[in-house]
């Protein structure tokens, strides 16, 4: 019945969450000479609930500045944010390319791949850095695709199943966060939530694990309960 398996990549598959978090405030820091809390600004996008790739996150800290008066005029807005932009990019691609996976992480992808599951990644991360990092990191093969921005992960989900003929019920999203729980529900796909200590679900999801070791048995677990449903649904009918 399981077709496929399609990851979140930041925090699910590699410990990134918090170097992405961090490098904000470090890029920021190109800012501090303008006699300003940048640190607070930072603090105030990231907690403002803002939902954007890494420009738009920076352009809001950039803009805020600017707002108050406090921009140096070596660069124009749109040179600070492309600026920091690229700065953030190289710092990010460099950390994640050799940052520590999530425990299980490598071992578990094999014996997905080697048990015939299609396997995807579907991220908030800009596409064209994701495949660069993942490969980087020696993970392309395990991918039959690789999805990112500028799509969000319901479009991205739309595409994975419409391309490879794959029915929602027929695929598994894990993740950890929100944004990978809703795209499951919306999409009718099953979910298996990733917990760690960065990360809180407004409430558990069912299925739900620590790390990539414990996922094996889970996936077993829906796949063989979708099955039996099958089953009896099929003998219902005779």
């Amino acid at each position: 019945m399981i077709k496929a398996i399609i990851f979140d990549f930041d925090g699910t598959l590699v410990q990134s969450n918090e170097i992405k978090h961090n490098t904000y405030y470090k890029v920021a820091q190109n800012l501090d000479f303008t006699g300003i809390n940048t640190q607070k600004i930072v603090d105030d996008v990231l907690t403002s609930g803002i939902d954007g790739t890494r420009d738009i996150v920076i352009k809001e800290i950039v803009s805020r500045i600017a707002a108050i008066g406090k921009l140096s005029t070596a660069f124009s807005l749109p040179d600070w944010v492309e600026e920091l932009t690229a700065d953030y990019t190289n710092i990010c691609e460099i950390a994640i390319a050799s940052c520590p996976e999530i425990e299980g992480t490598t071992a578990t992808l094999e014996h997905l791949q080697n048990r015939g599951y299609l396997l995807f990644i579907n991220s908030a991360t800009p596409v064209k850095y994701l495949k660069r990092i993942v490969e980087l990191r020696g993970m392309k093969d395990f991918f039959t695709g690789i999805y990112g921005r500028p799509n969000d992960k319901i479009q991205n989900l739309q595409a994975i199943f419409s391309a490879y003929s794959i029915a929602p019920q027929q695929a598994i999203a894990i993740g950890d966060g929100e944004d990978d729980l809703h795209s499951s529900l919306t999409m009718g796909c099953q979910f298996i939530g990733v917990l760690h200590e960065t990360i809180q679900f407004a409430s558990l999801p069912v299925y739900r694990v620590c790390n990539l070791s414990q996922l094996i048995p889970i996936v077993e677990k829906i796949e063989n309960r979708m099955n039996y449903l099958s089953f009896n649904t099929r003998k219902d009918h005779d």
